[in-house]
């Protein structure tokens, strides 16, 4: 997948594993546990992924506690318990268009959200909305370029927030430079389909839930219901403890210990089993990683290793097709453009905490409208 590609090519920042009580995250449908399901603490912050087996470990501090999971409702768990259940989600299944021959780049539109969250001594809280822009072809054509199919940022609303040690805390509106911002990853992590998906022989047999082994564990899973088809991708379910340290990082003074990274992508089912950008209701993107190393230490101003969650929501909320002709001109248009800010009907709330933070930024720091 591409994603995996870029995710290496700047890797940073924060916060620190907590242990406790064992929970176990499931899906109310099935009864199969949850991998890779973002687990957020009462004030915002995600503080662990589960595990294949739908385990993590939590303080007792933490709660109450916010899972989500891709193809499940957002849930918030009030009291202590070792079983956590998940429901399915529901999606809003509109008609698909398809792309006229004469109209061969398709172009999406995207909501997208960003939760990122650290800690070192302080701890650091980032939450960022996206308007993003794709443009995507089904086979070669001529003029199209290949780079137009990773995400473009037509614009931003960054939420920063800092609670040091000493009991200070500030909040912020980070920019593109700002130190804060390295803890953001969206153009690395933000993907959409860009070639057609099939599915496996074994659903047209009866089949709900299929896992592709990888190595270590499973690799790609697919999921069937009556309404969606959906991928969830584990790229180190081949390499051995589930963990990977890109060598290339070693050559500039710092090491990326990566312990989780996955990606999953929804559709919205259709007769003939194949897939593609304008079948596509929404995907996610979550991540681990330590970082390491003098250099690293030394640009985010930390002592000890640096450890970091991050979880990205994708949404589309256009899709059109285009000529040749006008990709070339939206093109030319380039960075001068901007998408006003536009969100779908079914997207999950955010939670009080973050949702609290963005209001007393929008209160205490108004944005500079000139």
């Amino acid at each position: 997948m591409r994603s995996i590609l870029f995710l290496f090519a700047a890797l940073t920042a924060i916060i620190p594993s907590v242990a406790g009580k064992r929970i176990m995250v499931i899906g109310s449908d099935d009864r199969q546990p949850v991998a890779g399901a973002s687990v957020m603490a009462s004030n915002g912050l995600i503080i662990g992924l589960t595990d294949a087996d739908g385990h993590l470990d939590i303080d007792s501090r933490n709660w109450p506690l916010t899972i989500r999971s891709l193809g499940y409702e957002s849930t918030q768990v009030d009291a202590e318990c070792d079983t956590i259940l998940l429901p399915p989600a529901s999606y809003a299944l509109t008609e698909v268009t398809v792309s006229p021959a004469d109209r061969p780049i398709t172009r999406v539109i995207t909501f997208a959200r960003e939760y990122c969250t650290g800690a070192e001594t302080d701890t650091l809280q980032l939450y960022n909305e996206y308007m993003l822009e794709y443009f995507i072809t089904d086979g070669k054509v001529k003029g199209y370029s290949k780079g137009d199919a990773k995400a473009h940022m037509k614009n931003v609303k960054r939420y920063g927030r800092i609670a040091r040690s000493n009991s200070s805390d500030s909040i912020m509106r980070p920019g593109q430079d700002d130190e804060i911002t390295m803890l953001s990853f969206i153009q690395l992590m933000a993907d959409l389909p860009d070639e057609k998906i099939s599915e496996p022989e074994p659903f047209r047999r009866g089949a709900k839930m299929i896992n592709v082994s990888g190595k270590y564990s499973d690799k790609i899973i697919f999921r069937r219901t009556d309404n969606t088809f959906s991928v969830e991708t584990d790229p180190l379910a081949d390499h051995k403890d589930h963990r990977w340290e890109p060598w290339i990082f070693k050559m500039f003074g710092f090491t990326m210990d990566m312990r989780d990274f996955r990606t999953a992508q929804i559709f919205r089912r259709n007769e003939a089993g194949i897939y593609g950008v304008g079948d596509f209701l929404t995907g996610t993107t979550t991540f681990h990683v330590i970082g390491k190393g003098k250099l690293l230490k030394k640009i985010m101003g930390v002592k000890n290793e640096i450890d970091i969650y991050c979880l990205v929501e994708q949404y589309p909320v256009e899709i059109e097709h285009l000529t040749v002709e006008e990709y070339k001109e939206m093109k030319k248009e380039g960075k001068n453009r901007t998408i006003a800010f536009r969100k779908p009907s079914d997207l999950n709330p955010l939670l009080p905490s973050v949702a609290g933070l963005v209001d007393r930024i929008e209160e205490e720091l108004p944005a500079d409208t000139n």
